[in-house]
């Protein structure tokens, strides 16, 4: 018996007066054997001409399916033509479906299987600011909760840091930021990725092409990832940026201006430039109350005087804790453009100033100290890093030498 086709279904048997048969065996004479079918219906969600599935259907119009739900890469299918994805469907017809593409809002980002919010963009890594926020009795607000990053983002304009301290963790998890630009007039007195860290934790990150500028007029702590760190910042790589703040009481680090908490396992890349003209300029950190190990500093640091004498140094400005397992190979100038006799140069290759902390297990054999100052003023001073490096005044030229 032949098996017809069609495009109206799928042929089921050939029909007589209700009975079906799949031989003519028996019959003498003509006879008339009308096919039965079965009807077909075939819906198929697309997405940018891929076919994300195919429902086939058989046995009449009135059957329901349920639209698929689809997450890509911190995106969703929120429709599928105009009927929602997860929705049921009344099949009626053979129909092709669209996907409509959505980025997701940060509550769609949370991954009940890890606790972590997953971040695609920029926008999402923005609303980390306003996501969940509690009350703190030292400030108001801060920022809680579980963050990773699932690619490289790239910020478009400029950044403006978050207002409200960060208490939760960002895991950059060895993804990278690029293009992180500030470039404000406010009167906000931290500026970094973050304004300050309380008691959270931001590692394994690369910060690459950056650029924070300040007027004079702003005092402020300044940092790239945050102005006050109270909290851990490690496997951190910065690369291909500048720092600028001319402010005299200002306190700036490439990593942070100011560090009560941790901050570890740094690498900071010669396309780094860090200027500064406040109490305080480091390579890492600008004022240290706490602990810095492993870092390796190879940027260009640059102190300008401004009627002030900072304290400069190639990881830490000026210290009071510890600074341990670094390694200075960049140079730092200071540099003045005026004359004048109260200028008193305070470098060293390790820390600008050290207070009363420990320093050990440090190297600066790569690093240079560069003087470009008249000081009329004819005085020795003693400056100290690891290796006791002083700092001299000679003939109206500052210089420098162990001594």
């Amino acid at each position: 018996m032949p098996i017809p086709t069609s495009t109206e279904g799928v042929f089921l048997a050939w029909e007589k007066d209700g009975q079906t048969y799949e031989t003519l065996g028996g019959f003498i004479g003509d006879i008339t054997l009308n096919a039965s079918w079965k009807t077909v219906f075939i819906i198929k969600c697309v997405s940018n001409s891929y076919i994300v599935k195919t429902f086939t259907l058989t046995g009449g119009y009135t059957q329901y399916i349920t639209l698929p739900e689809l997450d890509y890469q911190g995106y969703y299918v929120s429709k599928w033509g105009v009927y929602a994805a997860g929705s049921d469907y009344l099949v009626i017809q053979d129909i092709i479906l669209n996907a409509l593409w959505e980025e997701k809002d940060i509550a769609r980002c949370y991954n009940t299987n890890t606790s972590f919010y997953e971040i695609w963009t920029f926008n999402q890594f923005k609303a980390i600011g306003t996501t969940k926020l509690f009350p703190s009795s030292v400030e108001g607000y801060v920022i809680l909760g579980n963050y990773r990053l699932m690619a490289d983002i790239t910020f478009p304009g400029t950044w403006e840091t978050f207002t409200y301290s960060f208490s939760g963790v960002l895991d950059g998890n060895n993804k990278t930021i690029k293009r992180l630009i500030i470039n404000s007039t406010s009167s906000s007195v931290c500026w970094g990725l973050f304004a300050s860290i309380r008691d959270g934790e931001v590692y394994d990150l690369t910060i690459d092409v950056f650029d924070i500028t300040l007027p004079e007029n702003i005092s402020s702590a300044t940092g790239i990832i945050a102005g006050i760190n109270d909290g851990i910042i490690s496997n951190i790589t910065l690369k291909n940026g500048a720092i600028t703040c001319r402010n005299y009481e200002s306190s700036v680090g490439g990593i942070c201006g100011s560090n009560g908490g941790t901050v570890s396992n740094i690498t900071i890349d010669s396309t780094v430039y860090i200027c500064g003209s406040g109490t305080s300029l480091g390579g890492a950190v600008g004022t240290n109350y706490s602990y810095v190990e492993n870092v390796t500093c190879s940027a260009e640091i640059e102190y300008i005087w401004n009627t002030i004498n900072g304290s400069v140094g190639g990881i830490v400005g000026y210290n009071h804790e510890n600074i341990e397992e670094c390694i200075f190979n960049g140079d730092i100038y200071w540099t003045c453009e005026i004359r004048d006799k109260n200028i008193l140069p305070s470098i060293g290759m390790i820390c600008g100033w050290n207070e009363k902390g420990t320093l050990s297990g440090n190297d600066i054999s790569g690093g240079t100290a560069h003087i470009d100052c008249e000081s009329y003023y004819f005085l020795g001073i003693m400056i100290w890093d690891q290796n006791g490096r002083v700092m001299k005044k000679e003939n109206g030229q500052t210089g420098w030498g162990n001594y």
